[in-house]
């Protein structure tokens, strides 16, 4: 007889192998998720602002399109309007682009040209960017709250480490390819070009207390997040004015503003909120006023039951 004892321990360790598994093929030798930060930071703050297209970079440029790993299969997805992936190659649908990306590698790499050797991953760190922590190892679909959170996470999580002689050499290594991708003149002087990328790219990264620093560019992921905060904040601020301008009845946050400031008629807490509007704007008074009224309403609910009035 087996010992339940024995078995526990079992299913633990099989449990720990097929997540280390897991995590393994869903990473690989070559992050396609820090591949794609990479090829939208360059193609959308660098090459635009060198007013270059990359397929009039040269052969030897390890950033031209015709060397990139998964351009292919990044052009033969197609994200629809009610949030699936599509691979264009077979027609099948994906919750999400995690499972897109292992359907791609699984039944089309194939598909990849034999030249396309370059893993634009390698160059995450040369651009100071942060190690993408996976929000979605054991769900395809994450809820927005769990999403924020693990952003959240993200933000004060890993960071990359660094030393001085280290940073040192990832700028030489942008140097070189800013040499190759933007070659000097032939009189030796640097190209306006490869001047650009040095300013914009290579000379940016820096080691600030031991932690990785990549200057003024942004990182996309953390741009998604910020302009999803802002929407965030945008639609509360709005939810907030629409119940102020709505819930002006004997509400149970009406009666709790009442009681904040102190106002024992309807009529007295409606006369000082048209005139304030009057004075201040209704979007002004309207924001300060839903700010108080939760407020008031918090601690309306914070006092026992006989006691609210």
């Amino acid at each position: 007889h087996i010992s339940p004892l024995f078995a526990a321990m079992a299913i633990l360790f099989l449990s720990v192998l097929a997540l280390v598994l897991f995590a393994f093929e869903a990473k690989g030798d070559c992050p396609r998720d820090n591949s794609r930060r990479v090829r939208s930071f360059f193609m959308t703050d660098v090459f635009p602002v060198l007013s270059t297209n990359p397929l009039d970079l040269p052969a030897s440029c390890p950033l031209h399109p015709m060397h990139d790993k998964y351009i292919a299969h990044e052009d033969n997805k197609h994200y629809d309007h009610n949030g699936e992936w599509k691979c264009k190659y077979c027609n099948k649908r994906f919750v999400s682009e995690k499972y897109i990306d292992r359907h791609l590698e699984r039944m089309h790499s194939d598909m990849l040209p034999e030249n396309a050797t370059v893993c634009l991953s390698d160059y995450s760190k040369m651009l100071g960017f942060q190690p993408i922590q996976d929000e979605s190892l054991f769900s395809g679909r994450v809820s927005p709250a769990q999403s924020t959170y693990n952003k959240l996470k993200k933000s004060f999580g890993a960071m990359e480490k660094c030393s001085p002689s280290e940073v040192k050499q990832l700028i030489q290594q942008c140097r070189d390819i800013s040499e190759s991708c933007f070659p000097s003149l032939d009189n030796g002087d640097r190209s306006p070009n490869q001047l650009k990328f040095n300013s914009l790219v290579c000379n940016n990264l820096k080691c600030v207390n031991g932690i990785l620093k990549g200057g003024l560019h942004r990182d996309p992921e953390q741009d998604v997040f910020v302009s999803t905060m802002l929407r965030i904040m945008c639609v509360i601020i709005l939810v907030g004015v629409v119940a102020t301008q709505v819930f002006l009845s004997d509400s149970i946050f009406h009666h709790a503003r009442r009681q904040f400031f102190n106002i024992k008629r309807d009529e007295d807490y409606l006369r000082k909120y048209n005139t304030n509007s009057e004075k201040y704007g209704w979007l002004v008074v309207g924001l300060v006023d839903s700010f108080y009224a939760a407020k008031a309403a918090v601690l309306y609910y914070m006092k026992p039951a006989d006691k609210r009035r």
